[in-house]
């Protein structure tokens, strides 16, 4: 729809997690960083936390992409309140492509079968555990029994644990300690500042062909960012409502008055942050409580 009105050779706005238009600031560079570390260690977990909308899906998914001449056999698991056998068992009938008896040696021992096949083929296994907050305690505890999967003294299984920031302070806590020994690097996504919000528009935009057309106010800048919270997954929502506004209205620049109406009705649909949600809309301005 407006990809087409403003001549667009991409959506600059997706909600779904998209590397093409990679935008990097300084926490995501220092991630990107971390994971590349750890899949050079081949050894150990790295833990990529930040909040919810923070890019973390994203970051992995294009610092998996830039491993040129690294083969990799990736599993990536949409973690649940998983048991630690359930999440044994998912693992196992991923890698092995059978099912798996509910006995964690024969788990382990199906999950280290599939893992030398991999090795001798000269890939690189990992893990990858996505929205791993969710996972129980004795999933995480579990988790140690992978951790220490070895063959001749080589570790055969990288993991990346990707979750929200309580994560990070679950495995601080002391019945935790040897999974927290397996760390070997840990970081977390922040928000985007001002003007990190303003360069991440501008990109995604420039990125998808944009020639100055719609004309983007400087003041809309900062109320995105005040709105979304620094967070890219609402930029991108108010983004896309803002162009899809644009093109109904047949707007060649958008505006402070623009954007607030857009923000209204995002208001009045429940989709915006749960912290904006309960501002108010006063004098054309979006006050935040």
């Amino acid at each position: 729809m407006y990809k087409e009105y403003y001549g667009f050779n991409a959506d600059p706005f997706r909600l779904t997690a998209d590397n093409r238009n990679w935008y990097s600031n300084s926490s995501l560079s220092k991630a990107r960083s971390y994971l590349h570390y750890g899949l050079q260690m081949d050894d150990g977990i790295v833990l990529v936390t930040g909040p919810s909308g923070s890019g973390k899906s994203t970051l992995v998914s294009r610092s998996l992409a830039e491993t040129p001449g690294m083969s990799l056999d990736t599993v990536v698991v949409e973690c649940t309140d998983y048991s630690g056998m359930e999440l044994l068992r998912h693992y196992g009938r991923v890698l092995v492509d059978s099912e798996i008896k509910p006995e964690i040696s024969e788990a382990l021992n199906a999950i280290t079968y599939g893992l030398i096949q991999a090795v001798s083929e000269g890939k690189k296994c990992l893990l990858v555990l996505d929205q791993a907050h969710e996972l129980s305690e004795d999933a995480l505890r579990k988790l140690v029994l992978l951790a220490n999967l070895k063959v001749d003294g080589s570790p055969l299984l990288q993991i990346f644990m990707v979750g929200q920031p309580a994560l990070r302070q679950t495995l601080l806590q002391p019945e935790y300690e040897a999974l927290h020994q397996r760390l070997v690097a840990t970081c977390n996504l922040d928000r985007f500042t001002a003007e990190e919000t303003r360069e991440y528009i501008i990109h995604n935009l420039t990125a998808c062909g944009w020639q100055g057309t719609p004309e983007i106010c400087p003041n809309v800048f900062s109320i995105i960012h005040q709105t979304s919270m620094g967070m890219p997954r609402w930029i991108n929502l108010i983004g896309s409502r803002l162009l899809l506004q644009g093109m109904i209205n047949e707007k060649e620049k958008i505006g402070l008055p623009d954007t607030c109406e857009v923000l209204r009705e995002l208001l009045n649909e429940d989709l915006l942050p749960e912290t904006v949600r309960r501002a108010n809309l006063k004098d054309a301005k979006l006050k935040v409580a």
